[in-house]
């Protein structure tokens, strides 16, 4: 485990919601502990015509809190993801979301994310990563963000 990042920073993109259509330009607020983060729907979100895919949004819910797990300081795979699909999206909407760990039980980290379109939730998602100990992090050697668990 690393230590909480302490400062507001920018985050990473994923090219999985970006070849999914999807923009997003995170960050870390470190006051209040979450990832924050602006979406933009494109037309390759689609599923229905007009409407963003669910997984679109599912993948965005799993990343910003993959995201804060790796803010918090635990590399932490994902190992249960559960959605609520509130309303549509439209391809096209711009919105937000804001995802944080609520809880940590051992190497269990709970998780929540909340997407918004304008004032209205749009998606809600808890979740359940599992912090893995840097020594069985061999699997995850090509990700970029295990370099700050290394160092």
């Amino acid at each position: 485990m690393a230590d909480r990042l302490l400062h507001d920073c920018p985050l990473p993109d994923s090219r999985h919601t970006r070849a999914g259509g999807v923009t997003t330009a995170y960050h870390w607020a470190a006051q209040e502990r979450a990832v924050l983060g602006t979406l933009a729907f494109g037309a390759d979100a689609e599923g229905l015509p007009g409407y963003v895919h669910g997984g679109a949004l599912a993948a965005i819910a799993d990343e910003a809190m993959g995201l804060a797990c790796w803010c918090e300081g635990h590399c932490a795979p994902g190992a249960q993801v559960n959605v609520r699909f509130l309303r549509p999206v439209h391809a096209g909407d711009r919105g937000h979301v804001t995802a944080r760990v609520v809880g940590i039980d051992g190497r269990k980290l709970q998780c929540e994310a909340e997407l918004r379109v304008g004032d209205a939730v749009v998606a809600a998602a808890t979740g359940l990563f599992v912090a893995v100990p840097l020594a069985d992090a061999t699997a995850f050697a090509s990700w970029p963000g295990l370099a700050r668990f290394t160092v």
